[in-house]
Formats: structure tokens, C-alpha cells, sequence
């Protein structure tokens, strides 16, 4: 429910576009703040996996340059060792095997790395983009809360169940009207005349009308 802040008149007569009533901003403003609150907090998570990404892909390419040394220290060591005993060659091969698996399975780590960040960043980012769209739509809404008439005519306050609409009353999702327009340029005023003046009334009579509700305004019609 919102609360009708301010309305013109009832009677007021309106162009198009002209100022028809406004709104509470109250509870709108409290959720677009909100809006900003958690766009704020993403963004920090955001540059915070970023730097997290970074730390971790820098730390691992640092161990995969070291491997590769120590896989070079390895070769050298199995050709250096081609005159040893056997059993000093077999040592030499396995250590240098152990060197390039370990190369290997971190390669493989780095990969799943760079993976699992971009899939943890792409999370955040779709987090960020539907708390901007929202926050976009919030902020949009703030013009709408400032209603306008959009054609020209005479407002007539409306009813709800609870009475008529005015500045004060609350408006609903289900039950959003402020205001009506009605059709000016035809209408049927069902009149009574005393009996002694019924005489004084012809087919086709110009008059002029006065209503209790506008009492400074007067529409001229024709007795049918």
C-alpha cells in the first residue's frame, strides 16, 4: 500500500501532463537504499575474488616455474648419472618422473583454478547485475510516484471500499486508481421541476447548471 501525499482539488480541471497528486516516497526510497546497500557489498566481494583469484594463479605459476627448474636439475642429473650403478640411474629417473608428474598435476591445478574463479566471478557479476536491474526499476518507479493526468478533462476523486480517495488515503497494487477523467463533452444531468415551472421548460431549451460540489462552475447544455 502507498499513501497518497498530495492531490489537487476535486474539479480541478487538467492538460495533459499537468500535476495530478503525489506520493509517499517513504518506503521506495528505504528499498532503493537498500538496492545500493547490496550493490556496495558486491562489489566489494567482487574485488575482493578478484584479488583472491590473482594471489592464488600468481602463487601457483611461481610453484609451476620452480618445477620446471627442478624438472631441468632432474634431466641433468639422469644424464650425468648414465655411468653410475644401476641402481643410482633407476634413483636419478624416478625422481626426475616424480618432478614431472608433480609439474603435471600442478598444470592441472592452475587450470582448475582459473576455472573454478572465472565460474566464482561470473557468479558475483549475475548477483550484481540483478541487484542493478533492480535498483533501476526502484529508480524509475520514483518518477511514477508522481502522477499526471494523461489527457485533458475534470478530476473526480474516486471511491475504494473504504470511501472516497484523497490526500491521506492508500492506494493498493489491486486497487491502484487515484483519480478518474470522466467524458466531459456529453452528459445527462436528470433534473426535477416543480410542477409550477414545468411550463417554463421546451424541447431543445438552452440552460445553464450550477452543482452544490463546484459551486464557482457552470456548464451550459440543452433540455432534451
Amino acid at each position: 500500500n502507498v499513501t497518497i501525499n498530495d492531490m489537487v482539488p476535486e474539479g480541478t480541471m487538467v492538460n495533459e501532463g499537468d500535476y495530478v497528486a503525489s506520493l509517499d516516497k517513504t518506503e521506495l526510497s528505504t528499498k532503493v537504499k537498500e538496492a545500493r546497500n547490496e550493490m556496495d557489498k558486491i562489489e566489494t566481494q567482487l574485488e575482493q575474488a578478484k584479488i583472491d583469484t590473482a594471489i592464488e594463479l600468481r602463487s601457483i605459476r611461481n610453484e609451476l616455474i620452480n618445477l620446471k627448474f627442478a624438472q631441468e636439475e632432474k634431466r641433468l642429473q639422469v644424464e650425468q648419472s648414465k655411468y653410475e650403478p644401476q641402481m643410482v640411474i633407476q634413483q636419478s629417473e624416478i625422481e626426475m618422473q616424480k618432478t614431472e608428474r608433480d609439474f603435471n598435476q600442478l598444470q592441472e591445478k592452475y587450470e582448475l583454478s582459473k576455472t573454478k574463479s572465472i565460474a566464482q566471478i561470473s557468479e558475483i557479476m549475475a548477483s550484481y547485475r540483478t541487484v542493478q536491474m533492480t535498483l533501476e526499476r526502484l529508480t524509475s518507479l520514483t518518477d511514477e510516484f508522481t502522477i499526471k493526468a494523461p489527457k485533458e478533462g475534470m478530476i473526480i476523486y474516486t471511491h475504494s471500499w473504504n470511501g472516497k480517495v484523497t490526500a491521506g488515503s492508500q492506494i493498493s497494487t489491486w486497487d491502484p486508481a487515484v483519480a478518474e477523467l470522466p467524458d466531459l463533452t456529453d452528459m445527462i444531468s436528470k433534473t426535477f421541476v416543480n410542477e409550477v415551472d414545468i411550463s417554463k421548460i421546451s424541447k431543445g431549451q438552452e440552460v445553464q447548471i450550477k452543482v452544490d460540489a463546484f459551486p464557482n462552475k457552470e456548464y451550459k447544455g440543452s433540455v432534451i
